[in-house]
């Protein structure tokens, strides 16, 4: 949070006070499309990622955000992004293997745990999307996304209720 009022101040003061940055102008429909949709899947990424750490040790969630460009490279070819080679998809398997056999060597491993970590980088999915310039390509996952958030989340709720009564 000091960071982060750190960042604003200076950003105020620069641009406000100081001029030494031109301000720009954004209408409430960009902001609200932009910045605050970016704004909200990072910091749900956030909590989801920082909530694995009470579950999952440290080295086992390393070894799952190494699934990353597994879930990446295998969508940019289900979008037609990326064209099928033998020798990256011979990487993501051994990458994939790795993660296996680690998931199953781990000795604090945690089901819950894990669905947080792999919900935060659904989410980090989500906002490379956001942030890049093929928007409209990318809708269609965004939208089922989303509605896989919702029912994750709504899966959550009904846990945190189950196990308080």
């Amino acid at each position: 949070m000091i960071h982060m009022a750190f960042c604003s101040s200076l950003a105020f003061i620069l641009v406000r006070i100081l001029k030494l940055v031109e301000p720009i102008s954004l209408s409430i429909h960009v902001y609200l499309t932009s910045v605050v949709q970016i704004g909200a899947l990072y910091s749900l990424s956030l909590w989801l990622s920082n909530s694995a750490y009470i579950y999952l040790s440290i080295s086992f969630i390393q070894m799952l955000k190494a699934l990353m460009p597994v879930a990446v490279y295998t969508i940019s070819i289900g979008l037609k992004k990326e064209s099928f080679k033998k020798n990256i998809m011979s990487n993501m398997v051994a990458i994939s293997i790795g993660v296996a056999i680690v998931a199953f060597g781990e000795a604090k491993y945690d089901s819950w745990g894990v669905l947080l970590q792999l919900g935060a980088l659904d989410l980090v999915f989500m906002l490379t999307s956001l942030n890049s310039s093929t928007w409209s390509t990318h809708s269609w996952v965004l939208e089922n996304k989303f509605m896989g958030l919702i029912d994750f989340l709504a899966t959550i709720i009904k846990t945190i209720k189950s196990e308080l009564t």
